[in-house]
């Protein structure tokens, strides 16, 4: 990863790693994903020539929240490397990769090939860090649909609603011909009560048969129509 002239890269078994998805983050840093090899060990490199700066520079690695020992550079070609802690005793503990479990989810954000190896992501500034990965971005596999006798359970309750809705429906309708059964033969008997007033010589006969409506066991309408007969 370059930013202004200073080149800072991950090394293992004597070959610069690959770098996918370099972001500038900020004015001071450069972040981007490594792959890496669990039990490998690797080393934090930089280059840079400053010898136009009238300062030092100040290489300060920094490793999962920890700092290490880094180096102050006059201006001039820089050409450094870190690839060990201090830790107690007067001991030193090389860098090692640790098992990551991104590899599958970087693979699926199109982040590293493929056929890449493992990866974890690599932050660099004036020190060197990792950076976390911000797995409320990550594409997390769907949940599992419904299962099939869920479906077929809210299928049969989708099917009793409409069945329901045709019954509300029909008994509707049927009580509007009741209605208008009813209108007719009240017409009917007024006039034939006004024809025996007059004492008119033809007589109407009437026949009747009332408007019949029922609903058999599956639910569906049969019709009996009214025949007017005079």
């Amino acid at each position: 990863m370059r930013k202004g002239n200073i080149n800072v890269y991950i090394e293992s078994q004597g070959h610069a790693l690959p770098e996918y998805q370099v972001e500038i983050v900020d004015d001071k840093t450069v972040a981007c994903y490594i792959p890496s090899e669990a039990g490998k060990n690797f080393m934090i490199c930089w280059r840079a020539d400053t010898r136009h700066d009238d300062h030092v520079t100040s290489v300060r690695p920094r490793i999962d929240g920890h700092n290490i020992y880094g180096k102050l550079h006059s201006p001039g070609q820089l050409d450094g490397f870190r690839e060990s802690a201090q830790i107690p005793k007067d001991r030193k503990r090389r860098f090692e990769f640790a098992t990551l479990a991104t590899t599958d989810l970087l693979r699926v954000q199109g982040i590293i090939p493929s056929d890449a190896p493992a990866a974890g992501p690599s932050e660099q500034s004036t020190s060197a860090r990792k950076r976390p990965i911000d797995r409320s971005r990550s594409d997390t596999p769907e949940e599992a649909g419904p299962s099939r006798k869920r479906v077929k359970t809210e299928e049969r309750a989708l099917v009793g609603e409409e069945e329901d809705a045709d019954a509300l429906e029909l008994e509707v309708e049927l009580k509007a011909i009741h209605a208008r059964a009813r209108a007719i033969e009240e017409k009917l008997r007024a006039r034939a009560g006004v024809a025996q007033l007059k004492h008119e010589p033809e007589s109407s006969n009437v026949m009747i048969d009332e408007t019949r409506e029922r609903v058999d066991r599956e639910g569906s309408l049969t019709r009996l129509h009214t025949v007017l007969a005079g």
